[in-house]
């Protein structure tokens, strides 16, 4: 539900151009009847024609505006508490026996007004009688006014909803755009045909598989740039390309362990989500010496039922001065968290820390649920 539209009455122009055309009508009926009945009992009313219209016009008018703002303030007040079907129904049921009530108070108060009634009159009317007799209009007036009011509600809402929707595919379509821009750098490519035309030399069965590699990430990086969701099998596949292509330049010091709960293998989960963060650590993690960077996929299924992934390296430790969670963010962790925050919402987690661990220092665990808006079209 969206808060920021309901948390206050506004009466929009389309709103109000229904509504005057409704009581329009109501007036429209009005008159119909009363000339029907003048023109059939002209004596017995009494009055001149003019004088009973104008008398049950303005009734009209001012029981059709009373309905209208209660009803608009109420709906607007029910759509921001979220209150229960049974509860809104219940209410409205009420009080539409007692806007009976208020016309009839209305009715009296303007027939006053006009001299048709005095005041010695009114204590000897019966009101029940006169309440019960139009009763049926005013429950047929009451819910036509409420079922615009609801009507216009929900359109309202699937309007901001559909322009929220649009809003965020066209965010996650420029945070795709850049994390491939990330993904194709020139220096990754350069670097990776320099050493296949080194190999073409000296292990032609390496250069032919670095080839195949390279191609595979070319092909899937294009391919999925309008593809959310991929499984947690295709992503593995995808880094241990990457990861293949990125060992020509490191002399393979980078191993990668996979501990991979096979009920996660078919999950889906954001396309590339992991590269970025693969990459970080390799930036980061490898330094001048000859130390190997051993990288652990972890995957598995929390007791809520979410999707738990945990990448460990054991690379140097982060500064605990720096606020990774923040506007310290790299660039490529910073696209990873827009990713999941638009896709997610606030049903994910993305956390980096340093690790009491023998083996890895520098760990980042990412926790997401069912994703919370509309993303079929990318599938």
């Amino acid at each position: 539900m969206n808060k920021k539209y309901f948390n206050q009455f506004k009466l929009e122009k389309p709103l109000l151009y229904v509504l005057t055309g409704l009581c329009l009508v109501t007036m429209f009926i009005t008159f119909i009847k009363i000339v029907y009945f003048y023109n059939i009992w002209p004596t017995q009313l009494n009055r001149q024609v003019w004088e009973i219209l104008l008398e049950d016009l303005t009734i009209d008018i001012l029981t059709f505006t009373s309905f209208s703002v209660f009803i608009l303030y109420s709906t607007s007040y029910f759509f921001f508490k979220e209150y229960n079907g049974f509860i809104i129904i219940s209410f409205h049921l009420f009080f539409s026996f007692v806007s009976s009530l208020i016309a009839h108070v209305l009715d009296v108060v303007s027939s006053l007004s006009f001299g048709s009634i005095t005041i010695d009159t009114i204590f000897n009317y019966n009101h029940i009688t006169a309440v019960f007799r139009d009763v049926d209009r005013n429950f047929f007036l009451y819910f036509s006014i409420l079922s615009i009011a609801y009507i216009y509600h929900y359109y309202k809402q699937y309007r901001v909803a559909e322009f929220e929707r649009v809003e965020t595919n066209h965010k996650l379509t420029i945070a795709n755009l850049n994390l491939i821009q990330s993904q194709l750098e020139p220096h990754l490519l350069f670097n990776t045909l320099n050493s296949i035309s080194s190999l073409v030399y000296s292990d032609k069965d390496k250069a032919v598989k670095t080839i195949t590699n390279l191609g595979d990430i070319l092909r899937a990086t294009l391919m999925l740039r309008d593809t959310q969701f991929i499984s947690v099998k295709e992503e593995i596949s995808y880094l241990s390309n990457y990861i293949e292509i990125l060992n020509l330049k490191f002399n393979d010091r980078i191993i990668l362990r996979e501990k991979i709960n096979k009920e996660t293998i078919d999950k889906k989960i954001p396309s590339l989500i992991l590269q970025p963060i693969i990459e970080n650590a390799v930036k980061h993690g490898l330094n001048d010496s000859n130390t190997d960077l051993e990288i652990l996929l972890f995957t598995d299924i929390d007791k809520e039922g979410k999707l738990v992934i945990d990448i460990k390296n054991s690379g140097s430790k982060i500064n605990p001065k720096a606020d990774f969670n923040k506007e310290n963010l790299k660039k490529g962790l910073s696209l990873v968290k827009q990713r999941l925050s638009l896709i997610y919402k606030k049903g994910f987690t993305f956390d980096i820390q340093n690790l009491d661990d023998p083996i890895f220092n520098v760990g980042v665990k990412i926790v997401i649920d069912e994703p919370k808006i509309d993303l079929l079209k990318y599938n």
